[in-house]
């Protein structure tokens, strides 16, 4: 259900649209890979493209809405290729995402077929406006320094004939919606910064994407009356997709009953979740027809014996109330992590989970046809760090006051929010983190990964050290090897070295870095994306 702030906020939008001029600006893809290693270079022939949106979590914001208009592919500047338009919105105000919507799931913008083999250097992003809710810049107009951003993955792109490469767009909110100083007009204002993954689809294993939209056409390869699938119109100019149905697939009819291909139906509302062929086709292992309702929240205990469970809401949801009884049936289709069916004794307390039913008003419950689960996660303060055989024993203090030791073997993954995988050394007391539980082994918990929250430093370069050590505003920061610095103050955004902020002469840099404060005993803080922001070139 859309919140009065979203109405007002996109009336705002659509008001001003039409009068704003944008100028020419670009950014480096700051992450991500490049170069297509597995795929030929050569020129001849055609490729697919399927270009994905995400975005990780956002400090303070509810929503973070991004309109995009349009997306291309540059060849290099002495090619006779021409530029490829990979997306057109049919909207002049482009196609709006919610950026904080798929913090959990990539958004596929589009797939393009037919698109010229060989190389390009940028990805050009055209994007029309951005609007967020909550935070500093609640409802404000954002700035855009300009409508256009060029995207230069290292090693550029490489389309491969007869073959679909993916692109995710990893657009960094938190980096990128930065605040000017009180007084100046355009308070918030938008420098992207934005992580480009580049890779051939069927590479590695996927987790199954969830997409909707309507039934355009059937497919009935044998002329036998049997559907073998059917192509899949996205919406918003994002073009069309062909998807087969898996000899094992489920799919539920309009009323949320367990039904057969017989069902579908040209012009049908569906949501099908599957995994991409390098081909550009789409394998379908489930499809739900008609309209649901889609609902996220946290499980509040597992499935009694009536086969009911709570579940508490997350905000902004389509029921409305702090949380739905949910009705689980044996036809119900229970999913885990990357794509394990599981039965209805999976469901814990203190699960994420997503349930798409339908809603009963009589018995005041919704009646689920597919229950999404992700692992429990604890999240708090850490409060102790203790080094035991096999691992580190961590006590959590979550937002409710409970203590929880947790069990984080060697090995595990830990990662700073929205950067990647850091040195497990710089897990220690007073972190902010969030920790993935083993579901297989709730009794105690066991971390399957840990996040941690990224803490920021802004001020000015006054001095430099050793070992890749900034002085910034006096505060010690090393710069390790990995880390990324982007300078953003020209219409081109550049990539720098460590070496370019130690040779500068003339005002000193000013820097905005995101990384993690020093623990206990330590002194400097550790930044793993520098953004130069001044003074201005």
């Amino acid at each position: 259900m859309k919140s009065q702030k979203w109405i007002i906020a996109l009336l705002r939008f659509i008001c001003i649209s039409g009068v704003v001029i944008f100028g020419l600006a670009s950014v480096i893809a700051t992450g991500g890979g490049g170069s297509n290693d597995g795929a030929s270079s050569s020129s001849s022939g055609l490729g697919s493209v399927a270009l994905s949106v995400a975005d990780g979590p956002a400090d303070d914001y509810d929503h973070i809405w991004i309109w995009i208009s349009q997306v291309m592919l540059l060849p290099p500047d002495n090619s006779e290729k021409d530029p490829v338009v990979v997306f057109q919105s049919d909207s002049p105000q482009g196609c709006m995402i919610d950026l904080l919507a798929y913090r959990d799931e990539d958004f596929l913008l589009t797939l393009k077929s037919n698109v010229p083999a060989g190389r390009y250097d940028k990805i050009r992003l055209k994007v029309e406006n951005i609007v967020s809710e909550g935070g500093p810049c609640d409802l404000e107009m954002i700035k855009l320094p300009s409508g256009k951003i060029d995207l230069n993955p290292r090693g550029g792109i490489s389309v491969a004939s007869a073959q679909t490469l993916s692109i995710r767009l990893d657009i960094d909110a938190n980096k990128s919606i930065n605040l000017h100083p009180t007084g100046n007009p355009d308070k918030c204002l938008f420098r992207p910064v934005v992580f480009v993954d580049i890779e051939p689809v069927g590479t590695r294993p996927q987790c199954p994407k969830l997409l909707r939209g309507t039934i355009a056409d059937l497919i009935d390869e044998n002329d036998d009356s049997i559907i073998e699938g059917f192509v899949l119109r996205l919406g918003q100019g994002r073009g069309s997709l062909t998807v087969y149905l898996m000899e094992e697939v489920v799919i539920f009819d309009g009323n949320g009953l367990p039904a057969s291909s017989e069902a579908l139906d040209i012009g049908q509302a569906v949501r099908v979740r599957g995994t991409m062929d390098p081909d550009g086709s789409f394998q379908a292992s489930l499809v739900v027809i008609g309209e649901v309702l889609d609902v996220k929240g946290e499980a509040e205990g597992p499935v009694d014996p009536e086969g009911l469970f709570s579940l508490s809401l997350d905000p902004d949801q389509e029921i409305v109330g702090e949380s739905v009884d949910v009705r689980v049936s044996d036809d119900t289709l229970i999913l885990i992590g990357c794509d394990n069916q599981v039965d209805s004794s999976a469901i814990q307390e203190g699960m994420p989970t997503r349930v798409f039913g339908k809603y009963q008003l009589d018995d005041e419950e919704l009646r689920a046809m597919i229950i999404l689960l992700r692992p429990r996660e604890i999240v708090g303060q850490v409060l102790s760090v203790t080094e035991v055989a096999m691992g580190r024993s961590v006590i959590v203090q979550t937002g409710e006051g409970q203590d929880i030791t947790v069990w984080i073997p060697t090995g595990t993954p830990i990662y700073l929010e929205g950067d990647g995988e850091v040195p497990v050394d710089l897990l220690c007391l007073g972190r902010e983190v969030r920790v993935v539980v083993d579901p297989d082994r709730p009794a105690s918990p066991v971390a399957m990964e840990v996040w941690l929250k990224a803490d920021t430093l802004e001020g000015t370069v006054t001095a430099t050290g050793p070992d890749r050590t900034l002085f910034i505003d006096g505060v010690s920061t090393y710069v390790p090897l990995s880390a990324t610095i982007l300078d953003t103050r020209g219409d081109n955004d550049v990539l720098m070295s460590f070496e370019d902020i130690l040779n500068h002469t003339g005002p000193s840099f000013e820097l905005k870095c995101f990384g993690l404060e020093p623990c206990p005993g330590e002194s400097a803080f550790t930044a793993f994306v520098v953004l130069v922001v001044g003074p201005e070139s």
